[in-house]
């Protein structure tokens, strides 16, 4: 192993392997996973009516202003999908978050390797592109991989400046990092780096080598990133965009009166296990090098870097697991430290680890079998199969580790791309009742009615109520009307295709009837899962005829 990993650090070749893993982790799922609910679809469907509307400063989706993120992700996603816009393809979207886990990655390996050396950094990029949180945000289109890429790419231009000889390049390089990194998710960034600096310089009673960030031209490249966008959408809708994202997205998170629920400080520890398998097992290791390392300048600036996005995260009501993504580069950085300063000889440290890797791997080894044991019990032994691998190699990684084996990398790395091919790229797309709005649209294609790919020429706008997935109207058209039965019958027009939930399907008719036309059913009414809402759902597929 020690071999392996000398000829791993030479030359490209820690760029290539680390890329390697994101894209064999990442590029299956991105190719065959539906588009998902609810955020993934909104970004998705909002870059997509950018392409329909001409208007790139502004973003809705439908007829309502999504004044929540900046647009930088919407840029990005543009890009990539200028080849085909319209296309309703998601993997193009897709492509901007594998990028920026890649970034995340090797810029982990590059910090890394200024602070330490290439071995402690090849290790640490390779377990952070391995980790379940940063493979799974890789094949999602939204905002968090590409920002923790970037994030990550401020933090090296950080190490450069305060290690060797600080150079104009790279204080630019911080600023043009921070700044997409903003334009991406606006104050995250901002909390997340300025809170590591000023802990920093409190902690070592000085900050001169931050004095190059101050050259105009480097913040002169910051505002030229940010600036016009920041100004224009002000512009455009008269301040209401940092209304809606200031004092209510943001302001409703921070006072827990968000969408998502209030819910305890610890969360975040709690669930590490799993969102950084199969990399938790460094996690007591990163604590043992914070506290027993800790009067090291480079210990410093990860403890630094870490702990107050951790507790501003743990402290928030609003919590998501992917919250503290952005801390992830460093925690796997002080872990891979730790392995090499000895914290494995550490009985508590070795055990806490394996036991922490032991939780996340049962769980993962679960997922299969929970995703298909009532929606899709015929594929029951399917999952139990796959379980079966993972768990397979999951166990020999973890007894390799229990013997303090080198070699243990490898069947963990195993498990995890088995997760991916076997889990993320093959049973969650081949389960149909997790695949509700492709199969809405596939069955109106079938009985073309499909409003954006009929036979028959321009169709009125889909209508329906009861089912409102924003990926439903990702893969349909942008004018579908599917919020309630009142909305769908003002839209209503003879040849009307329509997608009608089965509890709101008898209230609809009978609206529609005395609007004047008639709901005249078509095919086999699709019925699955919407997980979002944790309810199972039976949609009804037809058209409006004359009565």
């Amino acid at each position: 192993m020690a071999k392996l990993l000398d000829w791993g650090i030479i030359g490209l070749r820690p760029y290539v392997i680390i890329i390697a893993i994101i894209l064999g982790l990442s590029l299956p799922p991105a190719l065959n996973m539906q588009p998902l609910d609810r955020d993934e679809a909104r970004f998705m469907q909002a870059t997509t009516q950018m392409f329909e509307s001409g208007d790139f400063v502004r973003i809705s989706f439908q007829d309502e202003a999504r004044n929540k993120k900046p647009i930088g992700i919407h840029w990005l996603q543009a890009v990539a999908a200028s080849g085909d816009p319209l296309s309703r393809n998601p993997f193009p979207f897709r492509l901007v978050s594998i990028f920026g886990a890649c970034l995340c990655a090797v810029s982990t390996f590059l910090i890394g390797a200024k602070l330490f050396d290439r071995k402690i950094g090849l290790l640490a990029g390779a377990a952070l592109a391995s980790s379940l949180l940063l493979s799974t945000e890789a094949h999602i289109a939204k905002t968090d991989a590409t920002m923790a890429g970037f994030i990550a790419l401020a933090f090296y231009a950080l190490v450069k400046l305060r290690t060797g000889t600080p150079r104009l390049s790279d204080a630019v390089l911080f600023w043009a990092a921070f700044g997409v990194a903003v334009l991406i998710k606006g104050p995250v960034p901002i909390m997340v780096i300025g809170l590591a600096l000023v802990l920093l310089a409190i902690w070592e009673k000085q900050a001169q080598w931050l004095k190059l960030l101050l050259d105009w031209r480097g913040l002169l490249v910051f505002a030229i990133i940010v600036l016009p966008w920041a100004i224009a959408i002000g512009v455009v809708t008269k301040g209401q965009f940092y209304f809606d994202a200031i004092g209510q997205d943001l302001g409703q998170k921070i006072t827990g009166q968000h969408e998502n629920k209030s819910i305890p400080p610890g969360l975040h520890t709690l669930i590490s296990p799993i969102i950084l398998w199969p990399a938790a097992a460094l996690i007591p290791a990163a604590i043992w090098a914070g506290i027993k390392l800790r009067i090291k300048p480079e210990i410093k600036f990860l403890v630094a870097w870490i702990i107050p996005t951790w507790l501003v995260f743990e402290l928030s009501p609003a919590k998501l697991a992917h919250y503290t993504l952005p801390a992830h580069a460093a925690l796997v950085l002080l872990g891979t430290y730790g392995i090499f300063e000895g914290a494995w000889k550490s009985i508590w440290v070795k055990w806490c680890g394996i036991g922490i890797a032991t939780l996340g791997s049962i769980i993962i080894t679960a997922l299969p079998i929970a995703i298909v044991y009532k929606d899709a019990p015929d594929l029951l032994h399917r999952a139990v199969l796959i379980a079966a691998v993972i768990g397979g190699l999951a166990l020999l990684g973890l007894a390799l580790l229990v013997k303090n084996s080198q070699f243990s990398v490898a069947p963990l790395l195993a498990s995890a791309f088995g997760f991916s091919f076997l889990v993320m790229a093959g049973l969650i797309p081949a389960t149909p009742a997790l695949d509700v709005s492709r199969n809405v649209s596939n069955a109106l294609a079938a009985q073309n009615l499909h409003p954006r790919l009929s036979q028959h020429g321009q169709l009125p706008p889909l209508i329906g109520a009861g089912y409102q997935e924003p990926s439903l109207i990702f893969l349909t058209r942008s004018d579908s009307h599917l919020a309630s039965v009142q909305d769908a019958v003002s839209h209503a027009q003879l040849g009307s295709p329509f997608a009608v939930e089965e509890r709101q399907f008898a209230d609809f008719a009978k609206a529609v009837n005395a609007a004047g036309f008639k709901a005249t059913l078509r095919g086999t009414p699709v019925e699955g899962m919407n997980y979002s809402k944790g309810k199972r759902v039976k949609i009804h597929i037809g058209v409006l005829t004359a009565k």
